[in-house]
């Protein structure tokens, strides 16, 4: 695998950071993770002052946005996935929990407790990916540098990686392919689990990572983001500001936005060769950042959501 660096410095020109507001809960939660469901509703996840884990359910009509309580639990999940008409919750306690009816009723995973490769030791599953109505990859962790990659299997099996135990972030699925950022590197998992090896793209702490279908983007606490083409080894460099980056997200039109915990956003248009800073000024800090039918859904650690489409992300860049 080859690995070339061409380092972009983030421009220094600051516009104000362009988004409408869906809408604002009124019960006061931390925005963890949205998923949709179908074009005109989506399911929030979030965790409340008591730190429950709570989901509503976000319908549209007639362009405005209603939010209603679907599922509190004690429980502390983070993360939310939706497959072929069923929701999944995954958590710590090595929860995961299903419902048919969009969470309206919902049952733990009846082979989860049959899990007995799943160490011991290893309590907080971060992330699920679905397919065919099963988890089909999962990752976990236990403290910063402590984790591992799993798989299920259709014979109610789950196994765990045993090359590679290191801090797990964010996973990414192309193609049955799974992208796993992490502390160090990227991990990646082909042919449903049976190779595995690290990405040579440095020894940093990779926070989140996403694909717009064309390119992966990686991004790391250190301010820098990292680009592939899917299906390549080699990764470049595209941008360094500096500043601790936690979310990377990208469209099919080649918008890319990141964000951390500074007030800024990086913004570009053209799949990160170019890139802009632009100033967030809802006095919000971000805790949720995902992409939906090419729009960017960001959510707030005071209840709120927001959104980000290309037109306005183009216009603005003028």
């Amino acid at each position: 695998m080859l690995f070339v660096c061409a380092t972009v410095v983030c421009c220094k020109e600051k516009d104000e950071f362009y988004y409408t507001t869906v809408g604002t809960i009124s019960e006061k939660i931390e925005v963890k993770d949205i998923v949709a469901v179908d074009n005109q509703s989506f399911l929030l996840l979030g965790a409340d002052k008591d730190d429950k884990s709570v989901v509503y359910a976000c319908v549209e009509k007639d362009n405005i946005w209603s939010f209603s309580k679907r599922y509190t639990d004690a429980e502390k999940y983070n993360d939310i996935a939706f497959s072929e008409g069923t929701v999944w919750l995954c958590g710590e306690n090595m929860s995961l929990r299903k419902s048919k009816d969009t969470l309206r009723s919902s049952s733990i995973f009846t082979k989860f407790s049959y899990w007995d490769e799943w160490p011991s030791e290893k309590k907080n599953l971060l992330e699920v990916y679905v397919k065919n109505g099963h988890p089909f990859y999962m990752i976990g962790t236990d403290d910063l540098l402590s984790g591992s990659f799993y798989r299920y299997c259709y014979n109610d099996t789950v196994y765990s990686s045993s090359k590679k135990k290191y801090g797990l972030n964010d996973m990414v699925v192309c193609e049955d392919v799974a992208y796993v950022a992490g502390y160090g590197s990227v991990l990646k998992v082909s042919e449903k689990g049976t190779l595995e090896s690290l990405e040579k793209i440095g020894g940093e702490n990779f926070t989140h990572i996403c694909s717009n279908n064309t390119y992966l983007f990686v991004s790391t606490y250190s301010g820098d983001i990292y680009r592939s083409e899917i299906g390549s080894d080699l990764w470049t460099k595209v941008a360094s500001c500096g500043k601790k980056l936690l979310f990377v997200e990208a469209n099919s039109f080649g918008d890319v936005i990141a964000t951390g915990e500074s007030k800024e956003i990086l913004v570009s248009t053209d799949n990160g060769n170019n890139w802009r800073e632009e100033n967030f000024q809802d006095g919000n800090k971000i805790s949720a950042v995902v992409t939906i039918n090419d729009i960017f859904y960001i959510g707030t650690r005071k209840s709120c959501v927001l959104k980000v489409n290309h037109q306005a992300l183009a216009i603005h860049g003028k």
